[in-house]
């Protein structure tokens, strides 16, 4: 998560954006990135879903990952149809979209 797109004094809320919607990402992240972390998970976590997140996923789907986009721990400061369309885009093409409380609790009954 860069301070550059979710901190009030960041770049993108100096331009003018507003980053709320960015920081929905980040209370969500901070509960699983520690469980995932433990389990050696590599971890595709971010904002700006429609680019930076979605490009990214995209090039490990295509290196062979099975990638999960945790639909809590990712946001945008796009407009909704850009989120819906890459919601879209990972089910249809490059992956699954999933909630990060039924992976936390799977993880967890795994260990």
């Amino acid at each position: 998560m860069q301070n550059d797109f979710c901190h009030p004094d960041g770049w993108l809320a100096h331009i003018g954006v507003d980053v709320m919607p960015a920081r929905a990402a980040i209370a969500p992240l901070q509960r699983l990135l520690p469980v995932l972390r433990s389990a050696d998970v590599p971890i595709f976590a971010g904002v700006n879903a429609d680019q930076c997140v979605m490009v990214t996923l995209q090039d490990a789907h295509f290196l062979g990952y099975d990638c999960i986009l945790i639909e809590d721990c990712t946001a945008t400061t796009s407009p909704d149809f850009c989120w819906q369309a890459t919601l879209y885009n990972v089910n249809q093409c490059f992956g699954f979209v999933a909630h990060s409380q039924p992976l936390l609790t799977a993880i967890q009954t795994v260990k």
